[in-house]
């Protein structure tokens, strides 16, 4: 099972790793191209963008090919945005190429956390799907690295290489899914393959389980999502009073994770701390940035070790009200005529730690968790539409409106409004999920 999540989690690390590579980049075409602040953002967001498309495309390759067939398609659209990039010889053929690294985001963000959490047992379950999160943090020091690592290589050449490094972990992904990589079993029970779901449990659960038990449980919970008519788009949507609560939770965080400024933050990492005024080389930025990421992922070690002993509820009120005030501290770090720039690094190193240990892990673990079997690729289909369109407006709108509202101080101060208001909302509405399984989490008696 730890091979298995180790394996499916290389998806995650590439999707970090364009994040964390993008940052650097947009430095080099923003200079290389002539490019404006919006041209910028739509480098940013265009990819969230089209991650909603590709999304709303993985429920069907789940449900029809599997989640290994879904895995597959991630990696060849994602090899192809990236070789487009780096070879682009213009603006156009960049948005084009981002376009496909959009597409295989969003489709391999919909499958990551929920193969993990369709195959891993109960008592670890937590632990192992927070692993996508972990590796996405991974990928994003990782693509800070590669920017610091490749800086001083001639200019129109550095960010090239930078990108291409991005075709590596895909490559591996495809390898590892055609020769090791088992069928989800709860998808193979759903298409009446129970035998091999049989098979794949039996490898990925501990010695002495009753394995016969936990296909019962599942099959029982296809049964009743069927009673209750949850397999249609619409029963998503409009979930049935039973399902309504923990769907519409899923929704929520999915939002939630991303319109509190995350993805501002990590893009734009690098001009934030040259506006700030704590870093006004290049290579002071990229270190900067490294740290940031290797905080993130310290802290997404500490949330993974709590989730399956203190909870997912109590870490997401905890990291939400500590998110909200390290914005303050970026906000105010961010006010140029106050000369206290370093609080915009405190700031964005406290706000990183914070959203490792809540909103990171949780929203993803909710999503795979909080759906009943027939509902949950579409279910998670639509929480990363949800999670892009939010990241889409964040990076689109963080420079333009930074300009519009006086700098970064106030958009930053919007930030921790919003973020506030999460936490409360989370506090009322956010459910224990702990130790349960799947078919527990999504039986009517659940959420009652």
């Amino acid at each position: 099972m730890y091979m298995i999540a180790a394996t499916a989690s290389l998806n995650s690390i590439d999707y970090g790793f364009d994040i964390g590579v993008s940052s650097g980049v947009a430095l080099y075409l923003r200079e290389g191209f002539d490019l404006r602040d919006v041209q910028v953002g739509w480098f940013f967001s265009i990819v969230p963008i089209t991650a909603g498309l590709g999304a709303m495309v993985a429920h069907w390759l789940s449900d029809r090919f599997g989640r290994r067939g879904n895995f597959l398609a991630t990696q060849f659209v994602g090899i192809a945005g990236v070789t487009l990039c780096a070879l682009s010889v213009s603006y156009e053929m960049i948005l084009v190429g981002r376009c496909l690294v959009g597409i295989s985001m969003g489709i391999g963000m919909s499958i990551d956390p929920m193969y993990i959490s369709e195959t891993a047992p109960a008592e670890h379950r937590g632990k192992l799907t927070t692993w996508a999160e972990i590796s996405t943090n991974m990928g994003i020091v990782l693509g800070f690295f590669v920017n610091w690592l490749f800086e001083d290589l001639p200019e129109n050449v550095n960010w090239r290489v930078m990108l291409l490094c991005g075709v590596l972990l895909p490559s591996l992904l495809i390898i590892l899914t055609l020769t090791f990589m088992p069928e989800s079993p709860r998808w193979l029970i759903t298409k009446g393959r129970t035998e091999e779901a049989k098979s794949v449990l039996t490898r990925t659960h501990p010695p002495g389980t009753d394995i016969d038990a936990v296909v019962h449980a599942i099959d029982e919970d296809i049964k009743q999502a069927e009673l209750y008519e949850a397999t249609t788009w619409k029963s998503v949507v409009c979930a049935a009073k039973q399902y309504r609560h923990t769907v519409w939770l899923a929704f929520f965080i999915a939002v939630a994770q991303q319109i509190n400024g995350v993805e501002g933050v990590l893009f734009y990492a690098p001009t934030l701390y040259e506006r700030a005024g704590v870093a006004e080389t290049k290579q002071d930025q990229f270190t900067l940035t490294v740290t940031m990421g290797l905080v993130k992922v310290l802290f997404i070690g500490v949330s993974m070790a709590a989730l399956d002993s203190v909870g997912r509820r109590p870490l997401l009120i905890f990291g939400s009200l500590g998110t909200a005030l390290s914005l303050v501290m970026v906000s105010l770090g961010s006010y140029r005529e106050l000369d206290v720039g370093i609080l915009a690094v405190v700031g964005t190193f406290a706000y990183v730690a914070f959203f490792s240990i809540g909103f990171g892990p949780v929203c993803w673990l909710y999503a795979s968790e909080l759906f009943p079997s027939t509902l949950r690729s579409k279910g998670m289909s639509l929480c990363v539409l949800l999670n892009r369109a939010g990241a889409s407006i964040v990076n689109l709108c963080f420079l333009p409106l930074s300009d519009l509202l006086g700098g970064q101080a106030a958009l930053f101060g919007v930030f921790t409004a919003i973020t506030a208001m999460i936490t409360v909302v989370a506090a009322f509405a956010a459910i224990e999920t702990k130790g349960k399984t799947l078919e527990e989490i999504s039986a009517p008696k659940g959420v009652l």
